[in-house]
This record gives structure tokens, C-alpha cells and sequence, in this order.
């Protein structure tokens, strides 16, 4: 029996998913939490790069995606939990595109937290006011809040890679970075 993908799960653009890729072989992270998780994008990436045993924690606030996530095989562990919580510590944090899911301050609130719990975070958010409502059930899927670059100057921003790509609706700009722990 085929079980399918959720509803109310969103999809991420695609325009940084190869710098973020690179990042992650480079990283060579033991314990990785994936904040946000969705549908399992990132966890897909470090299985195609990483060829070490390491651990990935998938975090998403969404029951019926971690559910259908537990069916994937892609984490190690599964917390359907708000990414805000401060349960976690490793060598790397990635938030693909969930932050601007967040209102602003608890999105910087929430990344300020991150690079003190780990040795590298990666960020991969749209920038500007990308706008989207929930999907299906799933509210969490609205956007609060939106990014411009120089919002992440205050962080050790060791790379940094701006994607630009056509969407259905016009343009749109992403930013990938990687912040190390000072």
C-alpha cells in the first residue's frame, strides 16, 4: 500500500538546493537536527552526500507530515514539536525555508538560540515579502514575516549565495547562508 504525501505540506524552491548540498559534505556533521523538516528535502540531501554513519533529527510542528515521515526511512528521530524549542545541540542546524514562518523576532529569537546549540547553522530563506497562506489544514504554512539580507549581518557568517529564479507568481530571490558558532 502506497502512503502518500500529506496534505497541507508545503514545497520549498529548489534555486539553492546545490550550494546547500556542498555546505553539507563540507560541514561533516556527526549529529544534525533539520528544524522544519517538511517533507524531508534536507534529509535527502545529507543521505546523497554524506557517506559516514551520522544522526539526523527531523523537527515539524505538522502531526499528519511527521506521520507520514515515520513511513520515509529518513530520520533517525522525529519530534513533532514548534522548531522554536531549545531541546537540541549538535554539529549542525538547518532551516530550509521555515523560518519565515515565524513573526520576525521569534524567527531571529530562534536562530540567536541555534548558533549558540551548534557549530554551524544553515539558513535558506526567500527574500522580500514572499507571500503564502496555509496550506490545506496546515497554518503553519502561512508566512509571517519576511527577510532582507542585511537582517543576518549581526551573525558569523563564514558563506553566503543569492538565487534568483521565475515562480509562478514573477521572481523570486533566495538566500542561502552558513553562520558558525562564534
Amino acid at each position: 500500500m502506497e502512503i502518500l504525501k500529506p496534505e497541507g505540506t508545503g514545497e520549498s524552491w529548489g534555486m539553492n538546493d546545490t550550494v546547500v548540498k556542498d555546505m553539507i559534505k563540507r560541514m561533516i556533521p556527526s549529529f544534525i537536527v533539520d528544524f522544519g523538516c517538511g517533507l524531508g528535502k534536507y534529509a535527502l540531501m545529507c543521505r546523497e552526500v554524506l557517506n559516514y554513519k551520522y544522526n539526523i533529527i527531523g523537527v515539524d510542528g505538522f502531526s499528519p507530515t511527521i506521520k507520514w515521515l515515520k513511513t520515509q526511512g529518513l530520520y533517525d528521530e522525529l519530534f513533532c514539536i514548534d522548531i522554536q524549542d531549545d531541546l537540541f545541540t549538535g554539529d549542525l542546524a538547518i532551516f530550509g525555508d521555515c523560518l519565515e514562518h515565524l513573526e520576525y523576532k521569534q524567527a531571529m529569537e530562534t536562530l540567536r538560540r541555534a548558533t549558540k546549540n551548534f557549530k554551524f547553522v544553515i539558513v535558506v530563506v526567500p527574500l522580500g515579502d514572499v507571500e503564502q497562506g496555509s496550506c490545506g489544514d496546515n497554518i503553519l504554512e502561512n508566512h509571517l514575516c519576511s527577510f532582507k539580507e542585511e537582517d543576518f549581518n549581526e551573525f558569523n557568517i563564514i558563506e553566503k549565495h543569492l538565487a534568483v529564479g521565475r515562480i509562478k507568481v514573477g521572481v523570486m530571490t533566495k538566500l542561502a547562508i552558513l553562520i558558525q558558532k562564534r
